[in-house]
């Protein structure tokens, strides 16, 4: 019976009238008066046993935010976890009674006279709350759940069946005779859940070593090493590195041609570009600059600086780095200044430049490449494309190299920082320019936003990472096993846009002492988790093994709204 009823005296002969009652309702309750069930429609059947709307309902309504519309909560994804969580408990019920599980009369009279609410929702889920947020976390993973309803009558903290009742039929729309029956189903559930987690154990050295894993903290230096500084100050774009890349890998180019020929037409300017960008809005003095820059690399141009590699060095548009070819020059498809761009080229030859052109998006300098036969739209398309391929796979290769370089000089003795930064006067590609054009395009890669560059990281642990953008997950993993300070890693790191060179600079690794400070809370933190993955795998193996669990497709969360039920009661009412 009931908990109290174990206190003795004057509290049990009281508890004991109240508990008759309880057993009086339910009793009438059994005769029929409770509400029936909705026949034979199901919200989801599992092997043959149907899950009622009633109890899909009871779960919105017991969980579900005040007020929340059943489109607010189809859209947070809340729906779908109530239908998961029905389906994971009629998989432990059916366990349940092939294991022989079950809960007394006084267990549940117990639960039922504290007010405590028990329901399921997903062991992998967010908790509800989480869902309805839009959280990925906090888990739900094996705690026990459990929500509160008033039964208690606020002058004599005595248990009053009437409010009881009343909290029932209001709040979850529900008799007491079917809020019992789901009390049962879940309490047996909980039952499951707990003999499933019960063995789980965590060795002390388990915990340690994650503890160990977490806590302990290391630096490093680092140098990011880009392919796209490579691309535009390192690398030959030149038309023989293209052609002899096209003769390499013809069966690519034409590949890449059929995808591309819409984009070098025989009836408009193929052209390149060397633009200058300003802010919109920008400032006179902003402007001013830009245009001084544009003039003097007009200058340099006609001193016969290449095109391709101010493009590359100096220009601020997506094409830059391959040498600023757009191919094909549409007005309408270039978008603001397109039209004062194709004006500006009516007034030169193939080959020729134009002077420098103001457009909303800041100073223009073109050249024309051509203007002539579909033959020679293709040529120059074919190159184009072979040229870019040709750049971004040498760049790639140069980004390797500069960082098996710095590697090198590193274990030879020198210190990274100086290292990176002979590396990069040593890497800038100037060969064929003259003395003035040389100068400035070194200076820029210096300057550069993506050049390859030192930095010493933040603390980062074994479970972390040095720097962001690393391909590998185990990186931080092998910093903490350098032997000692000052050693580095003796290959380049993948990055998602380069590679990277990592070296260790200091690492404190946590102690036992600190370990035994907060042993008891790792450990119950570490038990939780590894409960959590015991009963995800079991409830896995159950749903593996089920023969048909069939979801009612006005409850299905695939399902557009207007086919689910006009249910009156379908509204969360909190």
């Amino acid at each position: 019976m009931l908990n109290l009823l174990r206190q003795g005296g004057i509290i049990k002969g009281i508890m004991g009238g109240v508990v008759l009652l309880i057993i009086a309702a339910f009793a009438m309750d059994y005769r029929g008066n409770g509400v029936p069930l909705s026949g034979k429609q199901c919200v989801v059947e599992v092997e043959g046993s149907c899950v009622a709307p009633k109890d899909y309902q009871m779960l919105i309504r017991l969980v579900a935010p005040n007020g929340a519309t059943e489109k607010e909560l189809r859209k947070s994804g809340f729906n779908a976890r109530v239908v998961d969580a029905l389906i994971e408990r009629e998989l432990l019920l059916r366990e349940a009674r092939r294991l022989g599980i079950s809960v007394s009369e006084e267990q549940l009279d117990d639960e039922l006279a504290l007010g405590r609410v028990h329901y399921s929702w997903p062991v992998e889920a967010p908790t509800p709350a989480a869902v309805v947020q839009g959280f990925p976390y906090p888990i739900t993973g094996a705690s026990e759940l459990v929500t509160y309803i008033r039964v208690r009558n606020s002058k004599t903290d005595a248990f009053d069946y009437k409010i009881y009742q009343r909290q029932i039929q209001n709040l979850l729309r529900m008799s007491p005779r079917e809020f019992k029956e789901r009390q049962e189903d879940e309490l047996i559930a909980a039952r499951v859940r707990s003999l499933v987690t019960s063995a789980v154990r965590v060795p002390e050295e388990e915990a340690f070593e994650m503890f160990e894993r977490d806590r302990s903290q290391a630096t490093a230096r680092t140098v990011n090493v880009r392919t796209s500084w490579f691309e535009r100050f390192a690398v030959d774009g030149s038309d023989e590195a293209a052609k002899a890349y096209a003769k390499a890998h013809a069966e690519e180019i034409d590949e890449a041609w059929e995808g591309a020929k819409e984009s070098w037409k025989a009836d408009c300017p193929l052209v390149a570009e060397l633009l200058l960008s300003f802010t919109p809005g920008a400032e006179a003095d902003e402007r001013a600059d830009r245009e001084a820059q544009a003039d003097r690399y007009k200058k340099l141009l006609k001193d016969g600086a290449p095109f391709a590699r101010l493009a590359r060095a100096f220009g601020d548009s997506e094409s830059a780095r391959h040498g600023g070819v757009l191919g094909c020059l549409d007005a309408e498809k270039y978008g603001a200044g397109g039209k004062e761009l194709l004006d500006a080229l009516s007034k030169v030859k193939p080959g020729d430049t134009t002077g420098v052109v103001e457009t909303p998006r800041g100073f223009h300098i073109l050249r024309l490449l051509g203007k002539g036969t579909a033959e020679e739209a293709e040529r120059l398309g074919r190159l184009e494309l072979a040229r870019r391929a040709a750049i971004t796979m040498a760049a790639s290769e140069a980004a390797k190299t500069f960082s098996q370089q710095l590697i090198a000089a590193v274990k030879g003795g020198a210190e990274l920082a100086s290292s990176v930064e002979q590396t990069v006067a040593s890497s800038v590609r100037v060969e064929g320019l003259d003395e003035a054009v040389a100068t400035a395009l070194t200076e820029k890669a210096k300057l550069a936003a993506d050049v390859p560059e030192f930095e010493v990281s933040r603390p980062f642990s074994r479970s972390s990472s040095p720097m962001p953008g690393l391909k590998a997950s185990d990186v931080a993993a092998r910093v903490f096993d350098l032997p000692e300070v000052d050693n580095l890693i003796e290959e380049p790191l993948e990055t998602y846009s380069g590679f990277a060179v990592i070296q260790l600079k200091e690492k404190n690794l946590a102690s036992r002492e600190d370990f035994e400070a907060d042993k008891a809370q790792l450990m119950e933190g570490l038990r939780a988790q590894k409960r959590a993955e015991a009963l995800t795998r079991y409830i896995a193996r159950l749903k593996d093994r089920a023969a048909q669990i069939v979801i009612n497709p006005a409850y299905d969360p695939s399902t557009p709204l207007a086919e689910e039920p006009s249910d009156p009661d379908s509204k969360n009412s909190g």
